[in-house]
């Protein structure tokens, strides 16, 4: 608990209320009025400017807190200017009454304004505390389960001004259409706000945002009798909710990971009554060896996580159907975006278990024989950058982690014109744990597959992407590509982790008769087998290459 963040607010707060009790109750009332309707319209066009932040890219992690705090600073600057020229006069009270009725509109509009600070401030990207305040999170004693903390802020501003708005989204200041209102599509904003949603991992470091395009939801499904461990509940009543995560919303474009904190249910209800909630207890995705695996959000270590170097994650969330108090699931709202749920199939026990483990749905991957097969130094497991010589302190438009590059774009002279210093040297590409570089020949002319000039392009068209595929029948989509232009003396590299290079017009283009060397790069998970090589839905060639786990490089 700190100390810290409770006299801030009680501080800020006492010095609105003492800067109004000297203004005047006119003003001051003024002032509130302003405050209350900039609020109201930041709630306002808060969901649909976040989601427009969102599709930004760069401002994922910021959007939700950015698209609440600029429009109430914007509205409320607007306003203050507005009535400062529409009433420039003030109204004449004892200087008593002054004191008062200023103070207290002062005390009540610094509530409202410290509270929005403190909603908006709380779902930026930082660290899962702030100032030491922890709000709502997992913990050891709640067996990491989502939990109250053991003490709240002195003044709760945050709170009051969260049930404040959503009460009039439900009364005075609801949509004149439809049955929406902050009790029923944020409830308990002020939990999420100051805990929930940056309790995750790496200290609240990973991201609390995810795009609409980086997340599908699979499905839905109920079952009234559906066993867990017993350290879990045992038999009870079951929704499962599967999603497929995408490599955007991916932690540093390496890894997915969420915590259950980040994700819940909602439940339906009227406009005027605060819709239930439930966290998850456990979830199923795919293992990184194959197959399914049931995991328990059980533990404060606990988080769903994709496999290392795969590219999406398809998991079935479990939650309890009894902490929603008999209502149906309306909403899933996964690291602060609300998706629908518009139907849910009921499933005995047994075929819930069958459909949240996968059962009957995989089929054996098939290659065709037929193909040349890609090996040697056309298909490598290789993260070095051969001959190149980098500084790690001249690598402008690139970023390096530890000495590996890890994202960026660059070019760079094929022969460096001095050594570089070992302790500077750039030794490769990032390897995130658990994953290995492989790259892939994709020469015009000189590859032993043909992705510019064959039928295939032309049939799996040009917005489709090169993938390699393993034995399990799991995708690798390049996350870049080392361009060796010889003719020019330099080397192109460029890294992109989260987005990739989702088509092979990505790619650099070049000439039929080229000297130049072009490899896509890939990340592929740690001992697995690579088996084919893919264009779109269409295999090009076949692939019988090892993915060794890692020996101690990055």
């Amino acid at each position: 608990m700190s100390i810290a963040l409770n006299l801030l607010v009680i501080a800020l707060v006492l010095l609105i209320a003492y800067w109004w009790a000297n203004q005047g109750a006119f003003g001051g009332f003024l002032h509130l009025l302003c405050v209350l309707a900039a609020a109201t319209i930041a709630f306002a066009v808060w969901e649909p400017l976040s989601l427009w932040l969102l599709s930004l890219g760069g401002l994922r992690v910021y959007a939700w807190g950015i698209g609440l705090l600029l429009p109430f600073a914007v509205m409320l600057f607007v306003f203050r200017l507005a009535s400062d020229r529409i009433v420039p006069d003030n109204l004449n009270f004892p200087a008593s009454l002054n004191y008062v009725l200023g103070g207290a509109f002062g005390a009540a509009s610094g509530i409202v304004s410290m509270g929005i600070v403190l909603l908006g401030g709380g779902l930026l990207q930082s660290q899962s505390e702030l100032l030491g305040h922890a709000g709502w999170s997992r913990s050891s004693q709640s067996q990491g389960r989502p939990a109250a903390p053991s003490q709240g802020l002195w003044l709760p501003a945050h709170t009051i001004t969260a049930d404040i708005f959503a009460n009039l989204s439900a009364g005075a200041m609801s949509p004149e259409s439809g049955s929406a209102s902050l009790k029923n599509r944020q409830p308990d904003f002020d939990r999420v706000s100051m805990g929930l949603a940056r309790d995750g991992a790496y200290d609240g470091k990973s991201a609390i945002a995810i795009a609409p395009s980086a997340v599908e939801l699979l499905g839905a499904a109920f079952s009234p009798a559906m066993t867990l461990p017993a350290a879990l509940g045992g038999s009870q009543p079951i929704y499962a909710v599967g999603l497929q995560f995408s490599q955007p919303s991916f932690d540093f474009g390496e890894q997915f990971r969420m915590s259950a904190s980040q994700v819940r249910l909602i439940g339906d209800s009227n406009r005027d009554q605060t819709a239930p909630t439930a966290h998850p207890v456990g979830w199923t995705s795919a293992l990184a060896g194959g197959g399914r695996g049931f995991f328990g959000f059980d533990d404060i270590s606990n988080y769903l996580t994709s496999p290392p170097g795969q590219q999406q994650v398809d998991a079935w969330l479990l939650f309890k159907g009894n902490e929603l108090e008999g209502a149906a699931p309306r909403f899933v709202q996964v690291k602060g975006l609300r998706i629908p749920i518009t139907s849910i199939e009921q499933l005995d026990p047994g075929a819930m278990m069958a459909k949240v483990m996968g059962q009957g749905e995989v089929q054996p991957p098939e290659f065709d024989p037929s193909l040349r097969t890609v090996a040697g130094n056309d298909l490598k497991v290789d993260n070095t950058l051969g001959q190149l010589q980098l500084s790690r302190n001249d690598i402008p438009g690139m970023r390096e982690t530890d000495q590996y590059l890890t994202e960026g774009k660059g070019e760079f002279p094929s022969k460096s014109p001095r050594r570089v210093n070992k302790s500077l040297k750039i030794k490769g590409i990032f390897e995130p744990e658990g994953t290995r570089v492989v790259q892939l020949n994709i020469t015009r002319g000189r590859s032993p597959i043909d992705i510019w000039d064959s039928p295939a392009r032309e049939q799996a068209g040009a917005d489709a992407g090169l993938f390699l595929v393993d034995a399990e029948g799991r995708s690798y989509a390049p996350i870049g590509y080392f361009w060796k232009r010889r003719n020019e003396g330099e080397v192109e590299i460029m890294l992109d982790p989260v987005r990739g290079v989702r088509s092979i017009d990505g790619f650099p283009s070049q000439g039929a008769a080229t000297a130049d060397e072009l490899f896509a790069i890939y990340r592929v998970g740690a001992q697995s087998k690579l088996k084919a090589v893919r264009l779109g839905d269409i295999q090009i060639a076949n692939a019988d290459t090892d993915v060794a786990a890692q020996n101690g490089r990055r």
